[in-house]
């Protein structure tokens, strides 16, 4: 009898041990929390944008390109003092110096209706007003200036003075200004004049 009662006790510990200890098990199984790096994995790839597909990159249009800043400079102004012509030279406009013999592009003249400057090559405009022209104003006076008309290549000296102001056009596209410094024109065979030459290359 002693010896089953102390069975029987062994048996019930042994059951009551065991059952202790699946309620352990499960009260740690459901307090451990859930492992970070899926919330952080889930958070990540809900925040990040979509990654562009490399054939959508390909045939996306370019962006607007973006036109320099630097404007184009204007023609520089190149002086050319003391230009002195008479009836045995000319002048010529690309090298701005007188040479002698009349084959350059401006001459001096004087006929029955006076004196002039004529070429064969550039037109001519004498301009109106108190003296300072610029690059536009001898653009202005010489747009209706034609190098093939005879009227256009030719500038009478009658009403022109001390500092009187004659635009040029070559054809090569240098613009020049010519401003009149001494004019002595009262004996046409000996006479002549002098000036002081303004050119912007290719304006």
């Amino acid at each position: 009898m002693t010896a089953g009662a102390l069975l029987l006790a062994g048996l019930t510990w042994t059951a009551m041990n065991t059952v202790n200890q699946l309620r352990d098990w499960e009260t740690a199984a459901s307090s451990t929390p859930p492992p970070k790096t899926s919330a952080r994995s889930s958070a990540s790839s809900s925040s990040s944008p979509a990654a562009t597909p490399a054939s959508e990159a390909d045939n996306r249009a370019p962006g607007p390109s973006h036109p320099s800043s630097a404007a184009p400079e204007p023609p520089k102004a190149l002086p050319y003092p003391g230009i002195f012509l008479d009836r045995k030279n000319s002048l010529t406009i690309k090298e701005g110096v007188e040479r002698r013999g009349r084959k350059g592009d401006i001459r001096f003249d004087c006929k029955e209706v006076g004196c002039e400057l004529e070429s064969d090559t550039s037109a001519l405009a004498l301009l109106p007003g108190d003296p300072g022209a610029s690059l536009d104003d001898c653009r202005l006076a010489l747009s209706a200036s034609d190098t093939h008309h005879a009227a256009d290549r030719r500038v009478l000296l009658a009403a022109a003075a001390s500092g009187s102001e004659i635009c040029v056009k070559h054809p090569s596209g240098d613009i020049a200004l010519l401003v009149l410094q001494v004019k002595s024109t009262a004996m046409p065979e000996i006479g002549f004049i002098t000036m002081d030459m303004t050119v912007w290359r290719t304006a």
